[in-house]
Formats: C-alpha cells, structure tokens, sequence
C-alpha cells in the first residue's frame, strides 16, 4: 500500500492532510481511496497513524501521550475532541473492527488467534469487548456471517 501525504500552510498546531491510498484490489484492477481529516491537529494525526500501523501493540495512554510530546491529560483532551473518543477506546473500537475482518474471512484462525493477532492478550476481554460492539460472540459472529455469505452464494446459483 503507497500512501502520499499533502500538508498544507500551517495554522498553529493545525494542518490540512489529505492521505491518498492505492491499494491492488482482488481483481487486480487499482482502486483509489481518499480520505481528508479537516483541519485535524497534526500530533492526533501522526498517532491516529502510529495506532493503526502497531495495533498489535500494547499501549498505555502514557506511551501515546510521549509519542507526540503531550502531558496524559491534555492527549486525552486533544484526542477526544478531533476524534470524539478517548485514545484507549479509539484503540479497542480499531481492534474490534480488524477482529471482524477476520473473523469474516479467516476460517484458518481461532477465534484467540484472531484475539491476539489484533492485540487483545486476553481473550475473555476480547471477547467480552466484541459481545458489547456487535451484540454476539466472535464465534456467533462468524457463524452469521459465513451463513450470510453461504445464502448469497446460493441466491446467485
């Protein structure tokens, strides 16, 4: 994936981005995706980014916080502003998310594998965690999903 970034003139802490992705979709044809964060603080930018690219990671609000030179409790202000949640809850929702990908298209995986892969080490948590966003288990989710895709391809046939 090739990501270009373009900064324009910056205001104080605030800078305009638009980050251009370029990614080989299955049937080998270039999509174009483009998203534009307004005006967005640019430390909550670069640690949006570092999140994502190490969401395997463990994180402390204290780590984040030295990431981009910010006391805890102006990181979590900042954050919660630009991006409308704590930094700890914007990283759970982020692995969840990923968990579901998975769990949608990986039958070679357990459900703790899939757990550990996107950083949950503890897997009642995870599981837990994934019950109070989508209202089923992993498994329950997977099972759903996989039986959703099982109808589709009946439908079409």
């Amino acid at each position: 994936m090739q990501e270009i970034f373009k900064n324009d003139k910056a205001t104080l802490d605030k800078d305009l981005y638009y980050v251009i992705f370029f990614s080989q979709s299955p049937d080998s044809t270039e999509k174009l995706k483009i998203w534009s964060c307004s005006l967005m603080d640019r430390r909550i930018f670069t640690l949006r980014k570092y999140i994502t690219e190490n969401l395997h990671q463990e994180f402390s609000v204290e780590d984040l916080a030295g990431q981009v030179r910010l006391s805890v409790s102006h990181l979590s202000t900042v954050f919660r502003k630009e991006i409308g949640v704590p930094p700890i809850r914007f990283i759970i929702n982020l692995r969840l998310e990923e968990s579901a990908k998975f769990l949608e298209c990986e039958d070679f995986m357990s459900v703790k594998q899939i757990g550990m892969r996107v950083g949950f080490n503890d897997q009642s948590r995870f599981v837990r965690e994934f019950k109070k966003k989508y209202a089923l288990t992993p498994k329950q989710y997977r099972h759903r999903k996989w039986a959703e895709q099982e109808l589709q391809f009946e439908s079409r046939h």
